[in-house]
C-alpha cells in the first residue's frame, strides 16, 4: 500500500502527571501580557503579536485575547501586503476557562470563535477546509496545547529543582492509544536574584500499528500527503515535542516558552520528518 503521511501529526501531549502539590503557583491576578508569537516551520518564518489576559469569573478565570497585530514573513514588514490577512488568521484563539490552578476547564462560546477564524480567512478553500468539524477540533486542541505550553504543563506535577518527574502512558488520539514517555525537569531559578525558573518537558510518542494509525487519520481528516513511488507499510511513527519555558515560579508568568516539534515516518526503504519550533515572548505590563 501507498505510504500515507499526514501533514501534521496532532497528538495530545499534555495530562495529569501527578496529584502532588507544586511549588510553581498560578497567580496572574490583573496582569496583562503583549504576547509577540514567532512560527517557524517549512523555511518560513512567521511573526505576530496580541495581548492576553484573564479575568477572574466564579472559581475561576477566563483568558481573553485582542490587539492582534500581524508583524513580519520571513523578518519582512507585513504592512500594507495582503499578508496581514492571513497571518493574523494564525493568531486568533478562542477564550479559555481555566480554574484557579490554571488547569482547563472549557472554551467559551465555541461557535463564535469558529465563525470568527472562519471569516478571517482570506482564502474560500481554507474557509470550506475549516467548517469540517474534524479539523474545528483540531483548532481547539491547538488552543489548549498553546495554553499548556505557557501554564498547565507546570502544574500539579509535583515539580521541584532538580527531581525529573518522568511518566509513561497511553495518550488516546481519535480512537487509537499511543505509548507515550514524558520527562519534566525544574532546573531551578535562572540567576541567584532571578524569580524566574527554568522548566523543561521532552516528550516521545511512538505508534504500535503505524500503518493503521495514518490510514484511521487520512480517513477522519481527508487531508493527506502522499510519498511519491512508495509502495511500502510504514514501518514507525513517531513524535518527538521539547519544551523550554522561563516562567515566574510565584505566577506561573510565562517570560519566554519554546516549542520544538518533530514528526517523523519511516517506512522500509524511506524516511520523512518535518520540525515546527514555536516561541512566544512575554511583555508584562
Amino acid at each position: 500500500m501507498k505510504m500515507k503521511i499526514i501533514i501534521t501529526l496532532i497528538l495530545t501531549i499534555y495530562g495529569q502527571v501527578s496529584d502532588a502539590e507544586s511549588a510553581l503557583k498560578f497567580n496572574w491576578g490583573k496582569s496583562k501580557a503583549i504576547v509577540t508569537e514567532t512560527i517557524i516551520k517549512n523555511n518560513t518564518s512567521i511573526k505576530f503579536q496580541y495581548q492576553i489576559s484573564v479575568k477572574k469569573k466564579g472559581s475561576g478565570y477566563i483568558l481573553n485575547q485582542k490587539k492582534i497585530k500581524a508583524i513580519s514573513y520571513n523578518d519582512q514588514s507585513v504592512s500594507n501586503t495582503p499578508l496581514i490577512k492571513t497571518i493574523e488568521s494564525l493568531a486568533i484563539m478562542p477564550k479559555l476557562k481555566v480554574d484557579k490552578k490554571g488547569e482547563l476547564i472549557d472554551v467559551i462560546d465555541k461557535e463564535k470563535y469558529f465563525e470568527k477564524f472562519i471569516n478571517s480567512l482570506p482564502d474560500p478553500k481554507a474557509k470550506s477546509f475549516y467548517k469540517n468539524p474534524k479539523m474545528q477540533d483540531i483548532l481547539i486542541m491547538k488552543a489548549y496545547e498553546k495554553w499548556c505550553y505557557w501554564v498547565c504543563m507546570w502544574t500539579d506535577v509535583g515539580l521541584t529543582a532538580n527531581n525529573p518527574v518522568v511518566t509513561t502512558d497511553d495518550v488516546e488520539f481519535m480512537g487509537m492509544n499511543l505509548p507515550q514517555k514524558t520527562v519534566l525537569t525544574h532546573h531551578g531559578y535562572t540567576s541567584e536574584k532571578s524569580k524566574n525558573v527554568k522548566l523543561t518537558l521532552e516528550s516521545v510518542t511512538g505508534i504500535n500499528n503505524p500503518t493503521e494509525f495514518v490510514d484511521n487519520i487520512s480517513k477522519e481528516l481527508n487531508f493527506i500527503e502522499i510519498i511519491e513511488n512508495d509502495d511500502e507499510d510504514i514501518v514507525d511513527v513517531s513524535k518527538t515535542v521539547r519544551i523550554e519555558a522561563i516562567v515566574e515560579a510565584k505566577t506561573l508568568k510565562p517570560m519566554r516558552v519554546r516549542v520544538l516539534t518533530k514528526s517523523e515516518v519511516k517506512s522500509a526503504k524511506n524516511s520523512q520528518s518535518k520540525s515546527e519550533v514555536y516561541v512566544y515572548d512575554f511583555d508584562w505590563k
